[in-house]
């Protein structure tokens, strides 16, 4: 097929309607030259189209609403700037709008070193989940109403969404096929029912809990070269459940939690994770309105940073807290894993971001060198969009070299391939970049100064009673050494006790020191009292 001669085409052509006859789908080959798609016979029975056409043809055939994105993705093809596609869009069928798959690949003719786009376009049936969820709900309704006994179990794919953006969707689609045949090979009891884009439900009648567990463990262990799979699983009889959506409800409130307690794992329902997930549900309704209510409940406290030695505050760390309606305080770590699972960190970082670069511009006038230390997800870098918006917040303003970014450190940081341009684009505009945690992930120095890496802040595990665990503070002391061989800066968190001070005040290179000892976080109005007028705080922290 290198040689794409008219003669040629014919023959691809040929082949081309054996395939749809075998497949049923359809495929074409666009010549782009001269603008011309060769599509397979079979293309009639999809829209009105015969199967040579020319582009501007079959563009009239696209839905008015997708057109931008299929004339910007082939428009990209011909410029060179990628050489293969995944997409879906509409086309005005015989029976109206039709979604439909389209996956292609630019090839070259070795002869006369002409273009071709080589590809094949799949219908999508929108109403296929649906369906198959109602046979579910079908098949559970008759298990209650013959009081059967077994389990009610469903699979997830861990981490699809990375698969399909590491390896690209059609490998995604590979593994979600492979692991249906393997759930029907390993359930011969009832019928296997997809249920959601990467969700596979079936009923397990007569089993106990530990002969469901043995299933899982095969499908597992069969998928294990594949992908990482977690399931949820209900007893049909044991909670009493008389209607087959509280089942359903139940069992994906099961597969939730499997994916909460680390993923690759059985989680059988229990009614306590339920009453905690109606909680969590209800808190969550909560927080998306009062970020829409001007971030109502939502609090910017700072900490203090300071410099080793002098213990002069030099800076701080902006911290999120959220206060709910009832006068209930989220812990922090459970705040963020709120606003990070149920996409709410977006909105939350930049309105953070945007009073924190205020604020810190007014303390600077104060404390000359002043840093304002703002965290930030690595889910708040995952999309242009979001950085677009980071980046409509930081031009506000000239120079922002009193701010510095912490991102957690996480074995993630290296699955963004323009991570380094976008810590480029920040320190264009003086910001400063620093790996929170440091220690408790898979960054190596060298690899954070390839990334431009300003700070380090070792994690306060490391810094927690050092002066008794000599392991600690040789680790500790070596990892300062080396940051300084790479000209990276160290902030050392966690520091809580004098004794813990004192230890480190033994070790030379580190530059901030941070933790209870110094000061909890506090409002902007505190901190602006305690440490703003007053920058020389503990200067007799460690006299007699």
């Amino acid at each position: 097929m290198k040689d794409f001669s008219i003669d040629n085409i014919k023959k691809i052509m040929n082949l081309f309607n054996h395939l749809s006859t075998a497949t049923g789908e359809y495929y074409y080959l666009i010549d782009i030259e001269s603008s011309t798609i060769y599509f397979s016979s079979n293309i009639s029975n999809l829209c009105d189209i015969s199967d040579t056409v020319m582009i501007n043809a079959w563009r009239k055939t696209i839905s008015q609403y997708d057109i931008n994105k299929v004339v910007s993705n082939y428009s990209s093809l011909k410029k060179d700037k990628i050489q293969e596609y995944d997409i879906n869009f509409r086309i005005n069928g015989h029976n109206g709008l039709q979604w439909v798959n389209s996956r292609g690949k630019i090839f070259t003719s070795n002869k006369t070193n002409k273009r071709y786009l080589l590809g094949r376009l799949s219908t999508v049936d929108t109403n296929a989940n649906n369906r198959n969820l109602q046979t579910i709900k079908r098949n559970l309704k008759q298990a209650i109403n013959k009081h059967e006994k077994g389990y009610f179990i469903i699979f997830g794919i861990d981490d699809l969404k990375n698969i399909n953006l590491q390896y690209g969707r059609q490998i995604g689609d590979s593994i979600i096929n492979d692991l249906y045949k393997t759930i029907k090979d390993e359930i011969s009891e009832s019928p296997v029912q997809r249920i959601g884009s990467d969700v596979f439900g079936a009923i397990i009648p007569q089993k106990t809990s530990k002969e469901v567990n043995k299933i899982y463990e095969a499908i597992q262990k069969r998928m294990k070269d594949e992908c990482a799979i977690s399931a949820g699983s209900v007893s049909l009889d044991k909670y009493y459940a008389n209607d087959e959506n509280i089942l359903l409800q139940y069992a994906e409130t099961a597969l939730y939690y499997a994916k909460m307690k680390g993923k690759n794992n059985l989680h059988f329902f229990n009614s306590e994770d339920y009453e905690k997930l109606l909680k969590e549900i209800k808190i969550v309704d909560e927080l998306k309105r009062n970020i829409s209510n001007n971030f109502k409940g939502f609090q910017i406290l700072y900490q203090p940073i300071v410099a080793n030695y002098t213990y002069e505050v030099v800076g701080c760390e902006a911290l999120v807290r959220y206060i709910c309606d009832n006068g209930d305080k989220l812990s922090a770590q459970y705040l963020v894993s709120l606003l990070e699972k149920h996409d709410l960190i977006d909105q939350v970082g930049l309105w953070v971001l945007d009073n924190t670069c205020t604020q810190g511009m007014l303390w600077r006038q104060h404390i000359q060198n002043f840093n304002m230390h703002v965290n930030m997800s690595l889910a708040q870098l995952s999309t242009n969009k979001l950085h677009n918006e980071l980046l409509n917040i930081i031009n506000k303003y000239t120079f922002l070299d009193f701010i510095t970014i912490e991102l957690t450190e996480s074995i993630e940081l290296y699955n963004y391939p323009y991570l380094n341009d976008i810590i480029k684009t920040w320190k264009s505009k003086g910001i400063k970049i620093a790996i929170d945690d440091f220690g408790t992930g898979y960054s190596s120095l060298s690899r954070l100064q390839q990334l431009t890496i300003d700070e380090i802040k070792i994690d306060k595990s490391f810094v927690h009673n050092m002066h008794e665990n000599i392991y600690n503070a040789k680790l500790v002391k070596n990892i300062i050494d080396l940051a300084k061989t790479f000209h990276i800066n160290v902030c050392c968190e966690g520091v809580e006790t004098i004794n813990e001070l004192k230890a480190l005040s033994k070790i030379k290179n580190a530059h901030t020191l941070q933790g209870y000892l110094f000061a909890k976080p506090l409002s902007a109005n505190a901190f602006t009292n305690q440490f703003i007028n007053d920058p020389n705080p503990f200067n007799n922290l460690l006299d007699d």
